[in-house]
């Protein structure tokens, strides 16, 4: 009973380390898929459009400075100059300042700023004679302040930069000059909840944060959907069948022994590396023990290397039997009109010339009947290999495992392993 206990154990543990090494192949190629196509940036994008209700005013946003600037390859070395990259994060306080200057250079046209000055005076004289405190007081010193930053500008007599509480004061006439809708409802409760320019900062990259948590989840469900096209993809080419794999396994307790033995070997001493549970994951599925798994053509299909190795030798011994074919016919055709022992050696078996072009012939009638005895084996393998349907259960458990992500399967084999090692051992106490 207890054999059987451990030796279930064993099958969990290598399967939970093939997912590992599958599920980080399937991430990988979910990172590239995505930095080919920019869908952080493009996701981000679109959230941001959502943010501030208009596609065009968040192109201008990412077009700012503050946001530009954080493009990779924004000159266009990979890409063509009509297209932009877009960056895969922004900074809340970044686009908060991005925002707000955009919002106030989209309004200039119609508001420009030095009505918008006077206009902030005559708003505060109201108020101050409406209620006479110390906040009105303030909004009048500020709206005074604005009115003259920019009649100097104006005049050309300043430099036009405005103090944290005039550029406050300007923001809120940019938004009381909005037209109705959802832009100006939503800058009109940043207003409402901020006292100043630093405090507008603060607020507006909140709101911007909480956005990005929305966007997180758009990308989430996004690359889910990746992986499970990806997984879907290994699966089929691999043939990759857990329930087959899991019941041979169980009946081939050595070999499962082994393979538990060099995943435990690869994390238990850290205990947190993913990148060695696959790597030990990949010479597992490397072994002859579990290449049988997979389809029929994958033992068809030698290595590389190999193939290189053998398509040379032949190649070398063509070329050779080709000239020794040559030298013999000419020897031949002398033979007939010069050499009568020429002639005796070439029809010799015994002499060396015959006895090098026999084991040139038998060399090749040797690599011929390997070839076709390899082919001849994953013909019939391919011809037993069972139906869609008897894999079909294995297979979808495969892709459903797979697209759990590694992560997932990389702490499911901690803790198998945790308990094949009879657990963590007991830290000693203090003293």
């Amino acid at each position: 009973m207890q054999f059987q206990l451990t030796n279930m154990l064993d099958v969990a543990i290598v399967l939970a380390g093939l997912y590992v090494g599958l599920s980080t192949f399937c991430s990988f190629c979910n990172e590239q898929i995505a930095v080919a196509f920019q869908l952080r940036g493009r996701k981000l994008v679109l959230g941001v459009a959502n943010l501030v209700h208009s596609r065009t005013l968040a192109n201008a946003v990412f077009a700012h400075a503050a946001l530009d600037s954080t493009v990779n390859d924004k000159g266009g070395i990979q890409r063509p100059s009509r297209t932009r990259n877009r960056p895969s994060y922004a900074d809340p306080h970044s686009f908060a300042l991005a925002f707000w200057d955009v919002l106030a250079d989209a309004v200039e046209g119609l508001h420009p700023a030095s009505a918008r000055a006077a206009s902030a005076v005559s708003e505060a004289w109201a108020l101050v004679s409406a209620n006479n405190n110390q906040a009105t007081q303030s909004r009048l010193q500020a709206a005074n302040e604005l009115l003259a930053q920019r009649n100097a500008a104006v005049l050309a007599t300043g430099t036009g930069v405005l103090s944290p509480s005039a550029h406050f004061e300007d923001l809120r006439q940019v938004v009381e000059s909005l037209p109705i809708n959802g832009l100006k409802a939503t800058t009109l409760q940043l207003l409402a909840q901020s006292q100043d320019y630093d405090e507008l900062l603060t607020v507006t990259g909140a709101w911007f944060s909480r956005q990005m948590d929305s966007v997180t989840g758009w990308y989430t469900r996004q690359a889910a959907y990746v992986l499970i096209v990806l997984a879907l993809l290994i699966t089929f080419v691999t043939g990759f069948d857990s329930l087959e794999i899991a019941q041979s396994l169980y009946t081939a307790p050595a070999i499962v022994s082994n393979a538990a033995n060099q995943l435990n070997a690869a994390i238990a001493p850290g205990g947190q590396s993913a990148a060695a549970a696959a790597t030990a994951a990949q010479g597992v599925f490397e072994s002859n023990d579990f290449r049988k798994f997979f389809h029929p053509f994958f033992d068809a299909i030698p290595p590389l290397d190999k193939m290189q190795s053998t398509l040379r030798e032949t190649n070398e011994a063509r070329d050779g039997l080709a000239v020794k074919v040559a030298e013999a016919d000419d020897r031949f055709a002398k033979n007939k009109l010069h050499d009568d022992q020429v002639a005796l050696e070439r029809v010799d078996p015994s002499s060396p010339r015959a006895r090098e072009l026999l084991a040139a012939v038998d060399a090749d009638v040797l690599r011929g009947q390997s070839a076709a005895n390899a082919l001849d084996a994953a013909r019939k393998r391919v011809l037993s290999y069972t139906p869609f349907s008897a894999h079909a259960i294995g297979w979808f458990i495969t892709v459903l495992a797979i697209s759990l992500g590694a992560p997932f399967w990389f702490d499911l084999l901690n803790r198998l392993i945790n308990v094949r090692g009879a657990g963590p051992k007991p830290s000693t106490p203090p003293g």
